[in-house]
């Protein structure tokens, strides 16, 4: 080993250059005044977890956003679309049963299965979480399907339901909307 390079000894030995002082030390004074966060050397207030100010996950990860406190408008706004299309195919079912028959009720009632899902799940928002969702998404998009067949027979028939249901799709495919179901229950 040389002596004449100071970096080739281990720090515990004789030669090695001893680290400067910290800044705002008597030795190097800080210069502008105050430290921006009090006297902490290291620039950050002793109970900073980190710089939104959000308290951590208790998972590794990162930190974990704020959980809603009321149902948001995307939600409430699907879900308010989901009553309407269930009382429009109701009233189909209704009057349907009327003017043709009980079975004309039934097959009303039977086309509009998906319609039934969206309700159900609609009933559900207020409490459940990401899987009804998707379910609610997934009888929307079937919803969609039926509505564009109906569009296919004859003009004008499925456009209600259809529209309907596009509107429930994209309020629930919102992230404010993603955030409200993966909100802790307790």
């Amino acid at each position: 080993m040389s002596d004449q390079n100071p970096y080739n000894s281990a720090p515990n030995q004789e030669g090695w250059p001893a680290p400067p002082p910290p800044e705002g030390s008597p030795a190097y004074p800080r210069q502008g005044g105050a430290a921006p966060y009090g006297e902490n050397p290291y620039g950050q207030t002793p109970y900073a977890q980190n710089p939104y100010q959000q308290p951590y996950a208790p998972y590794p990860g990162g930190p974990m956003a704020a959980a809603p406190v009321e149902m948001p408008g995307p939600v409430k706004a699907a879900r308010v679309l989901s009553y309407v299309a269930f009382g429009l195919l109701v009233l189909g079912a209704v009057i349907g049963g009327a003017l043709a028959g009980p079975e004309v009720a039934g097959a009303v009632m039977g086309g509009g299965f998906p319609v039934i899902g969206l309700f159900v799940c609609a009933l559900l928002f207020h409490r459940a979480g990401p899987a009804c969702r998707v379910t609610a998404i997934v009888f929307a998009s079937l919803t969609i399907v039926s509505g564009l067949a109906a569009l296919g027979r004859s003009p004008g028939a499925g456009l209600i339901p259809l529209a309907l249901s596009i509107a429930v799709v994209v309020n629930l495919s919102r992230g404010v909307t993603g955030d409200w179901f993966r909100r802790p229950r307790a």
